[in-house]
């Protein structure tokens, strides 16, 4: 039985598809189901007994009811910042189509910065590929740093994941002049079978509610009872 909380409350801080696959495997077409996320970013070293140098997470977004989805069977998707995943500074996933908002920056599996109240919003559609331009990891680091730091919580009680709330907006610098014809270049050389062309990504502004864990005791960014935001 404690086994089996254990791993229910596992489940419950990591509700999302773990996007790791080679990029040369993915094949997002113009009439396919699936669609292609592209991200710069540049790497982080994994801390000691890590496999990723932090974890980028992305929930599906409801904007009437500011509230994301997502749950155990999933609806959402991470991406592993392991360095065998990066292809020339780019990470990649192959998601279904839908409305997602930047979730949480998570590092060591313990600590995250959670985009509750300034998130980034974007819809993807079937059989494109998008581009959402460079995201700041070392800039968010020394974020998740300070937070830590202003906290005192250099610790994680029983191995659970500790969340900073109410953040800055994810940090995503504009797509410069012609880096849209780079990445392309990128995607037609390492991506031999995605067809798709890559377009940038437009941003709203979100806002979505918080959550508890399995036992209802402690705030998560997601998890279980999540509801919409609160009102400003």
């Amino acid at each position: 039985m404690f086994r089996f909380i254990l791993a229910a409350m596992c489940l419950a801080l990591a509700p999302h598809a773990w996007a790791g696959q080679k990029a040369e495997k993915i094949a997002v077409t113009p009439d396919g189901e699936r669609a292609l996320v592209i991200i710069k970013a540049k790497e982080l070293e994994p801390p000691l007994n890590m496999a990723s140098g932090f974890h980028l997470t992305f929930a599906p977004y409801d904007a009437q009811q500011e509230a994301i989805g997502g749950s155990i069977l999933g609806g959402g998707f991470t991406l592993l910042a392991k360095p065998k995943l990066f292809y020339d500074g780019y990470l990649v996933a192959d998601v279904p189509p839908g409305t997602y908002a930047f979730q949480q920056f998570t590092r060591q599996d313990r600590w995250a910065l959670c985009y509750n109240n300034n998130s980034r919003v974007f819809t993807i559609k079937a059989g494109e590929a998008l581009y959402l331009g460079e995201f700041d990891s070392r800039g968010s680091l020394m974020d998740l740093e300070n937070e830590v730091t202003k906290s005192l919580r250099f610790t994680s009680v029983g191995g659970s994941l500790v969340h900073f709330f109410d953040v800055a907006a994810p940090r995503i610098k504009p797509v410069g002049e012609g880096e849209i014809a780079k990445v392309q270049s990128f995607v037609t050389s390492r991506m031999p079978r995605t067809t798709s062309i890559v377009q940038s990504a437009v941003f709203s502004e979100g806002r979505f509610g918080t959550g508890k864990d399995l036992f209802g005791t402690n705030r998560v960014c997601g998890g279980y009872y999540k509801g919409s935001a609160k009102p400003k």
